[in-house]
């Protein structure tokens, strides 16, 4: 997710089709409190290596922008469990 906002990244338009895919609500995105919490940290690293003003709060922003395209879910036992078989 934190590479959406580097504007360079190779992965930047599949994720970008991903976050509207899931506006169209065509995909789910599922992540974890502990997912959001290490996006805030990484998202205002690289704000602030790219020299942005503000990159605590453009961090800040970038959740609340996300935050619209996915569903948080709280980590439980059964979610690795549950990746395991999607993944087969």
């Amino acid at each position: 997710m934190a590479e959406y906002i580097i504007k360079s990244s190779p992965h930047r338009n599949v994720i970008n089709k991903l976050f509207n895919d899931a506006i169209k609500n065509t995909v789910t995105l599922y992540v974890t409190p502990i997912t959001i919490s290490e996006l805030i940290y990484a998202a205002s690293r690289i704000y602030e290596i790219a020299a942005v003003e503000k990159p605590n709060e453009d961090a800040q922003n970038y959740v609340e922008w996300l935050n619209a395209r996915i569903k948080t879910v709280e980590l439980t036992s059964n979610i690795p469990v549950m990746h395991n078989k999607m993944a087969w």
